[in-house]
């Protein structure tokens, strides 16, 4: 993302040359006016397509840059939906094995939110499975 920036950077460093250029004989004080000199049609045509490049290039990086930015954001919201699915009906988890029958939600529905299961919820969930080791721990040294 930073060499797209940096390369629009440089084509409107390239524009601002471009425009010097352009205006360089007057600004030297080599052309006065009147007729122009030989080299004055140089500094205009060369200015002129510096700046010209140099806007096409500016603008041209700087889509990119978007466009990259842009894929990169659907890209993560795709990969994080991937990673870590909402799961409904974690609510009616009993501790028995096979008694979660909540179903995977849809990535794009359950994403921005929290997710279904509440915080007293999982400490209460926590708190059983705690139990159940001291209490495994007590029978297998005991």
């Amino acid at each position: 993302m930073k060499g797209y920036l940096w390369a629009a950077v440089c084509g409107i460093v390239e524009c601002f040359i471009g425009a010097w250029l352009i205006g360089a004989p007057w600004f030297l004080g080599i052309q006065s006016g009147g007729r122009w000199l030989t080299a004055t049609p140089a500094f205009v045509w060369t200015g002129t397509a510096l700046v010209v490049l140099g806007l096409i290039a500016a603008i041209a990086f700087i889509v990119a840059a978007f466009r990259e930015q842009a894929r990169r954001l659907r890209s993560g919201t795709a990969a994080a939906a991937e990673a870590a699915p909402a799961v409904h009906g974690a609510d009616r988890f009993d501790g028995t094995p096979g008694a979660q029958t909540g179903s995977v939600a849809s990535p794009a529905r359950d994403l921005p939110g929290a997710a279904s299961v509440s915080q007293r919820e999982l400490v209460q969930l926590a708190r059983q499975v705690l139990d159940e080791l001291k209490a495994d721990r007590h029978t297998t040294s005991g």
